[in-house]
């Protein structure tokens, strides 16, 4: 089940693609300069709330940032393209199951767990759209 939904992930930047295509010759540039606004608004309130939370939680917990970022690289990227963090679940468990060594039981916890309960990100995008 997982390697069809990897399969599906991997190809849907490419539809993502297409249809901002079709919807930007169908209304023209246009569209992009009012969604330019909200994107960038919303990465502006990421970034203050990552630097707020998240920085202060990891430099406290005694994170590997360097090997925590480049553990989940792809899972990022691909939850990013996909502007679903649900996509990349199977992946990001794989990853810190089998590159960071956090043990089988914890992931499959925590993980899922936090992917149900703390949608900040979503929170914070649907105040402004």
């Amino acid at each position: 089940m997982f390697k069809v939904t990897g399969l599906v992930m991997n190809y849907a930047p490419i539809g993502i693609g297409f249809s901002i295509a079709a919807t930007v010759g169908k209304n023209g540039l246009g569209v992009l300069v009012s969604l330019g606004k909200l994107v960038g608004v919303l990465y502006g309130t990421l970034a203050i709330f990552i630097i707020v939370v998240f920085v202060p939680i990891m430099l406290i917990s005694r994170v590997p940032v360097k090997k925590f970022f480049l553990t989940t690289w792809q899972p990022f990227l691909l939850a990013f393209t996909t502007a679903s963090s649900e996509s990349a679940l199977p992946k990001a468990m794989e990853c810190l199951e089998h590159k960071m060594g956090i043990p089988k039981k914890i992931v499959g916890f925590v993980i899922p767990t936090g992917y149900s309960f703390n949608l900040d990100g979503t929170s914070l995008y649907l105040s402004l759209a």
